[in-house]
């Protein structure tokens, strides 16, 4: 009886002990699945949205620059039209050493003539509603080597005329003191090519500071 009893009480004691395994056991078995099921279920599509939105901000970022990038140079090319069209206005009067009876003083009264056309002109590119490129003229300086331009091309071209005359009744009559010194003495060549070269100068800068902008690399050399 006494070993009867004991084996029983040993049965008690070993299926209590193991009760709290079982019972564990039982909780993990009905929650594992879900909780795997639903991580793994997550994180692909977690490390889909974050690459996928990565790539958006990448590819946005990049488009955007692209974009910029053709604004400036579609105003580069818009300035650029500008300041040549004006530049075809100047006749090439000292482009020859030789020059026929007459042209040359014609060809100076031509661009006289037309200098009101060619001042608004310079005003309208003053004036061009840039957005993309306005703050790096401003920087180059540009819009103030144009105004200093125009002010000194609206004093001396209509004076061209002038000059060539009388330089030609200087070679016609040396001993008139008159033409021999103050500025009717002005050489109109110099005159001219002054201007052409402070023109050509400032389209030389504003080009190369445009390649610069542009990142631009160019081989061709502005005349």
């Amino acid at each position: 009886m006494i070993l009867h009893v004991a084996s029983i009480a040993a049965f008690f004691v070993e299926q209590t002990a193991q009760a709290p395994v079982q019972v564990q056991c039982v909780s993990n078995t009905g929650q594992d699945p879900i909780l795997v099921r639903l991580v793994f279920d997550a994180v692909p599509s977690i490390l889909a949205l974050g690459i996928a939105a990565l790539v958006f901000y990448w590819n946005g970022g990049r488009e955007h620059k692209r974009w910029v990038l053709d604004q400036k140079k579609a105003e580069w090319k818009e300035l650029f039209s500008a300041i040549t069209e004006i530049q075809k206005e100047f006749p090439p009067i000292y482009e020859t050493e030789s020059l026929t009876i007459g042209k040359e003083n014609k060809m100076a009264e031509e661009l006289a003539n037309k200098w009101n056309e060619i001042e608004h002109r310079i005003d309208v590119i003053a004036v061009m509603p840039f957005i993309f490129i306005a703050q790096k003229l401003i920087d180059i300086k540009f819009y103030k080597d144009l105004k200093d331009f125009k002010e000194k091309a609206s004093k001396d071209v209509p004076s061209i005329p002038k000059l060539i005359e009388n330089r030609g009744l200087k070679q016609l009559y040396p001993s008139m003191k008159s033409f021999q010194t103050g500025p009717q003495y002005r050489d109109p060549r110099s005159v001219y090519c002054d201007l052409m070269a402070e023109y050509e100068r400032i389209v030389r800068t504003m080009r190369s500071h445009a390649e610069t902008d542009l990142n631009i690399k160019s081989r061709a050399k502005p005349l």
